[in-house]
């Protein structure tokens, strides 16, 4: 297929009993691949092109200038609002959340915890995508200077992001590609937010 993101490997991800996320309308019944390309022209840092396995635009990914909180806002491909992902300054550990846009709700929450194998990250929610609103906990685990993080649902793996290296963008300007796999019943538009959190989160390592 033209265009067809291709990983380095495929990983098959078994499907979740029930929908888990903050949105019913991304959780879906198949396996979900998504390629999210920092955007070359962007006049602020981290945003996103987010599309699917057939090149489909999934999700916008913009991020506000001048802002102290580093907002990303998140749209579907109809310019629907969906949350905005913010950066608690001088938080220890850091922290990053996200609020519905416009009543600024908390939607669901990303923070550093330690442990004696090094920094590890849990991100919790209540799960609206079930109608249920029961907190879940999801850890992220993984080498994010290598760019590759999993994250997981008790011991399920839900999600996998992955970096492409060496791309001519990433060279030129360096500019970050992954892509992002996500099981069946997983929030992929959540997944997405974690996936930016952490390269956000990286960025300010450097620097």
């Amino acid at each position: 297929m033209q265009n067809q993101p291709q990983s380095s490997r495929q990983i098959v991800l078994q499907p979740l009993p029930k929908a888990i996320g903050i949105n019913p309308a991304f959780c879906v019944n198949a396996q979900k691949t998504l390629l999210m390309k920092e955007k070359v022209f962007s006049l602020a840092l981290d945003a996103f092109h987010v599309h699917d396995e057939n090149n489909q635009e999934v999700l916008q990914v913009r991020a506000k200038t001048f802002s102290i909180h580093h907002q990303k806002e998140f749209f579907d491909p109809q310019n629907n609002p969906l949350f905005t992902l913010k950066h608690k300054p001088f938080s220890l550990p850091r922290q990053y959340y996200g609020e519905t846009i416009g009543d600024e709700k908390q939607l669901f929450h990303i923070q550093d915890k330690w442990h004696l194998g090094g920094a590890r990250q849990v991100v919790t929610f209540q799960n609206l995508a079930a109608g249920t609103g029961e907190a879940i906990e999801l850890h992220i685990a993984g080498q994010w200077i290598d760019r590759h993080a999993t994250i997981k649902l008790g011991d399920q793996l839900v999600a996998e992001i992955t970096r492409t290296f060496f791309n001519a963008r990433q060279i030129l300007g360096g500019l970050d590609t992954y892509y992002v796999t996500v099981a069946p019943g997983m929030d992929y538009s959540l997944i997405a937010a974690i996936a930016v959190a952490l390269d956000e989160r990286e960025n300010e390592n450097k620097n």
